[in-house]
């Protein structure tokens, strides 16, 4: 027999309201394939099954297909239910003045639950260096569901979200290293 462990279940956006909760711990055999590991957590909610399709699966902090793969897991890993948007955060690295700005491109990663500001992006990206500031500023439909869109909430496994923004800036500057 497969022994087993104790892992953290974190839930965000819809399937944190399908299970009305937040996060659990629940005991997973330490060996056992992804595919095996969700139907698990969708015996605990069954409503899990109406966003199967939608969500994305981590564990410990790596995206995982639902699939055959093995997973080795050790009891106080994380299993993160996530939908498939980045949310917003508190990292707020400090911003420079154009006068400060380094001959070397810089990533800046910046989450925040503020309401955002095209000019307060654009001095964070201006640089000397570039020729042109290009941002997307874009609306939402004003329903979803039949239901009457007032405002949009995005929520992340915010550990998880600044390290893959960080891989992709890394596979950018790997892959175009004048940018």
């Amino acid at each position: 027999m497969v022994p087993r462990c104790q892992v953290e279940v974190l839930y965000f956006a819809k399937s944190a309201e399908i299970t009305g909760i937040r996060s659990e711990t629940i005991s997973v055999p330490q060996e056992i394939k992804a595919l095996q590991l969700w139907n698990e957590i969708e015996t605990r909610h069954p409503g899990l099954a109406d966003v199967r399709n939608q969500v994305i699966f981590a564990v410990r902090q790596e995206y995982v297909k639902f699939g055959d793969q093995l997973l080795l897991l050790q009891s106080g890993d994380e299993i993160v239910i996530i939908p498939p948007l980045v949310e917003d955060s508190a990292f707020e690295p400090p911003g420079k003045s154009t006068d400060e700005v380094e001959e070397k491109s810089k990533d800046i990663i910046k989450f925040t639950s503020e309401k955002l500001s095209v000019d307060e992006v654009s001095q964070l990206v201006i640089s000397p260096l570039c020729g042109a500031i290009s941002l997307f500023v874009g609306t939402t439909r004003n329903n979803f569901e039949g239901k009457k869109v007032i405002s949009l909430e995005y929520e992340a496994y915010l550990p998880m979200a600044e390290n893959e923004v960080r891989k992709i800036c890394s596979v950018i500057r790997q892959n175009w290293p004048n940018t």
